[in-house]
């Protein structure tokens, strides 16, 4: 991909601040986002252990329609991994070194954001790469290629969940960027470069996707973390 494709070449040169659309639906926000992850490199940064979660029907049907998600979870379960409800305000979030994914109480009723959300934070969970702290240009890009990760695992395991379900769970990111992330992702399953895909959706979450607890751009955010390492 050493050009740039013709959906995301519009995002590059394009630059438009995301912004939260609301449609008389208390829900809509929640699909104009990317969710919220990190190392958590910093003590400081706590989140509030919550409830284990409990799937409903409708949630456990759709993880049983993707072979991926379905071992993922499994995988998760042996290494000791737990999967709790977010305090409210927290939003979805994966703590690496704590073992722990948190799912915003806000999706949770709703089976196609919640597996979503999931498919996000396993695109990180099982992000090998690690990151290089000494240099913040490096360490950003690492955090932005690692978003390009989770967003590939949520278009693995939706398409999947198609072929199967003939249900479309959909990517919870910025609507306008999901045409860009297809075309890397068409890309990527024919020239096998998985690096150059995680790090061109990263490119794209730089300016344009937002997190879901803080509301600033990725790359934005993902500067000031280093900044207060």
């Amino acid at each position: 991909m050493s050009k740039l494709l013709p959906s995301c070449q519009k995002l590059i040169e394009n630059i438009v601040e995301p912004k939260i659309e609301h449609n008389n639906n208390q829900f809509s926000d929640l699909l104009n986002m990317a969710p919220m992850s990190t190392y958590f490199l910093d003590e400081k940064i706590k989140y509030i252990p919550g409830k284990k979660i409990r799937f409903s029907e409708k949630t456990q049907m759709l993880i049983s329609g993707s072979t991926t998600l379905s071992r993922a979870l499994k995988t998760m379960e042996v290494d000791g991994w737990k999967l709790v409800v977010a305090q409210r305000g927290q939003g979805t979030a994966t703590d690496l070194r704590r073992k722990t994914v948190f799912i915003s109480s806000r999706v949770l009723n709703h089976p196609n954001l919640t597996i979503q959300a999931l498919s996000h934070e396993i695109g990180h969970i099982f992000y090998t790469e690690k990151p290089n702290i000494k240099s913040k240009s490096n360490f950003i890009s690492y955090f932005l290629a690692s978003e390009g990760a989770a967003t590939i695992k949520n278009i693995e395991i939706q398409r999947e969940i198609i072929n199967h379900m003939a249900v479309d769970i959909g990517i919870m990111a910025n609507p306008r960027n999901i045409k860009c992330y297809n075309e890397v992702y068409d890309n990527y399953l024919i020239d096998n470069k998985f690096d150059e895909a995680t790090k061109y959706i990263g490119e794209i979450y730089r300016y344009n996707e937002i997190t879901s607890n803080n509301l600033k751009p990725y790359g934005q955010y993902y500067n000031e973390v280093y900044n207060d390492l």
